[in-house]
């Protein structure tokens, strides 16, 4: 899509996203936040999107 699009998933699977647990969802989403940080400063964004 972008520069510096990338996909966090976790290693587990889940067959609906409502049986993910809060671990794995939490997960997710610092690793997400991280990734995101790492991103704005290499690539001088102005945000991050996150779908």
């Amino acid at each position: 899509m972008n520069k510096g699009h990338v996909l966090v998933v976790s290693k587990r699977h889940f067959p609906e996203f409502t049986e993910v647990d809060q671990v794995s969802f939490s997960e997710v989403i610092l690793t997400a936040q991280k990734v995101a940080t790492a991103l704005e400063t290499l690539f001088l964004a102005d945000g991050i999107t996150i779908m």
